[in-house]
């Protein structure tokens, strides 16, 4: 440098760009919260199409499990009509087996029973047919007559060949009626209608009354 040289002027101070609203605060980016991405119901996917395919996923998934409970719940009701239908058919037979012994048997008190048995359970079997045939089911006189068993038929007629029908009627009375109770119990407890629960817990009731239960 030359003696008496004037130095150059210093450069002028940077100053911070002034933002383009004179409101907006330079700094406030120090002060926001980072901003979140919305979480959807939807899978997150890389387009529309797969969007599309996890929808269709998850509609087979509901239909599948709709099935299942429409197939459990119509088992669940021919199981129940099935076991409504071995009750009547029982009750036919236990009417048709007393309409023998009313005919036959010679001891007052055995005849006395024989019709007072084939009244009481012909009165329960009304009420049981008269509930089904408002759901919808009929009972034919075929579907009564699948309970009939040619077996105690013979057996009766055997007895009073032998003349011993009334201790035999009142044998095989005993066991019809305790078969039917089992099918009883077994109606009932797959039945959830209140009315068919009453009728059949009436049922069974007279069979308690025909042959009270023994005590210990």
């Amino acid at each position: 440098m030359q003696p008496n040289q004037i130095p150059p002027p210093a450069p002028p101070p940077v100053l911070p760009a002034k933002p383009a609203n004179p409101n907006t605060n330079p700094y406030a980016f120090l002060y926001e919260q980072p901003k979140t991405k919305k979480s959807s119901l939807l899978p997150s996917g890389n387009s529309t199409k797969q969007r599309i395919i996890y929808v269709l996923a998850a509609l087979i998934v509901l239909v599948f499990v709709a099935m299942l409970v429409i197939s459990f719940i119509g088992s669940a009701g021919k199981e129940n009509t099935a076991n409504l239908k071995i009750v009547v058919t029982k009750q036919a037979e236990l009417i048709r087996v007393s309409n023998i012994g009313a005919a036959k048997s010679k001891d007052q008190t055995t005849k006395n029973l024989a019709i007072t048995t084939s009244l009481s359970i012909s009165s329960s079997q009304a009420s049981l047919l008269a509930l089904l045939k408002k759901s919808g089911i009929n009972i034919t006189p075929k579907d009564l007559a699948l309970g009939s068993k040619s077996a105690t038929t013979t057996l009766l007629t055997n007895a009073e060949q032998a003349n011993n029908f009334d201790e035999v009627f009142v044998k095989e009375l005993q066991k019809e009626i305790s078969e039917y109770r089992s099918s009883i119990k077994t109606a009932y407890d797959s039945t959830e209608g209140e009315n068919t629960k009453k009728a059949l817990d009436n049922a069974f009731s007279q069979t308690q009354i025909l042959f009270p239960p023994k005590s210990n």
